[in-house]
């Protein structure tokens, strides 16, 4: 996928703001007690714009790991 060098760098931010919060986790250990966790802790902090990024960019990952089997529908 060609992403615009902005997208680019806004993407690369959220997996970024993403890690800090789920870094040392397994995805496999990630629920959606640790999902609304998260959302409490960055949605305070952040514009609507870049909370919806990171949001986005979550919800990319976690689907990925379903279609690899590293977690169930």
């Amino acid at each position: 996928m060609s992403l615009k060098p902005g997208a680019h760098v806004r993407l690369a931010g959220a997996v970024r703001q993403l890690n800090r919060f789920f870094g040392l986790l397994s995805v496999r250990s990630i629920t959606i007690g640790t999902c609304h966790d998260w959302e409490i802790k960055r949605g305070e902090k952040l514009s609507a714009s870049a909370f919806n990024t990171e949001r986005l960019t979550l919800k990319a990952i976690l689907n990925q790991a379903i279609s690899e089997g590293l977690l169930m529908d």
